[in-house]
């Protein structure tokens, strides 16, 4: 059956280390979990079911840059994900994460697959924004929410990487992924101070509909 994508990048410095140039930021890791779509449909804003399907339902990858089989990119297995994948979520992954994977995409047909890959994502990060017109947090939309917050941030998991603390980055990694999770399969969510949102802005349930919608109008 085809899946939803729930990825989350992290790096081993930050954008401005490197001169805001993409092709020079390295990742340290990458987590992302699948779970089959007919799932998420069948228990949107269910959340005892969206635990079960987190936690029972779903397959899990954690991988490191630096643990790679020789003559293979060490996220090559990322990218199948992608390729099988109903739909990608990424929290402001049109603008960082997927910039920062595109050079682990092998040259043959690179920006195709790539484009591809970026075409079935919901980013709730960048549909939020061309709402408002601002640019929010992931932690105030899951605070204003009342889920669990994120762990730590993406500067402590640069130390966390550079001392060695993997067990710690890839819990921060992963559970950066839940919580986002959790979030897009809501039917409804607070925007703080500002209204209530419909799944349409930022919701999984709405961006699978649309894509099955325009892919029948295609074939």
């Amino acid at each position: 059956m085809p899946d939803v994508v729930f990825y989350d990048a992290e790096t081993q410095s930050t954008l401005h280390d490197v001169g805001n140039n993409f092709d020079l930021l390295q990742v340290s890791c990458v987590c992302a979990i699948a779970v089959d779509a007919e799932l998420i449909l069948k228990f949107a804003d269910q959340p005892d079911q969206i635990e079960y399907l987190l936690n029972e339902k779903s397959t899990k990858l954690v991988l490191w840059r630096d643990e790679a089989e020789k003559g293979k990119d060490p996220f090559e297995l990322l990218l199948k994900w992608f390729d099988d994948a109903e739909a990608i979520v990424a929290y402001n992954g049109l603008h960082f994460d997927f910039p920062l994977m595109k050079k682990h995409y092998p040259s043959k047909d690179k920006q195709a697959r790539y484009f591809s890959h970026r075409c079935k994502t919901l980013d709730p990060c960048k549909t939020i924004e061309a709402f408002t017109g601002t640019w929010i947090k992931l932690d105030k939309l899951l605070k204003a929410n009342h889920l669990e917050t994120k762990s730590a941030n993406g500067l402590e998991a640069i130390d966390w990487w550079n001392s060695g603390k993997r067990m710690k980055l890839r819990s921060y990694c992963m559970k950066d992924v839940e919580v986002m999770a959790r979030l897009v399969m809501r039917n409804t969510i607070v925007l703080p101070e500002v209204c209530t949102l419909p799944n349409a802005v930022f919701g999984i349930a709405s961006f699978l509909a649309s894509q099955r919608r325009s892919s029948a109008l295609i074939f």
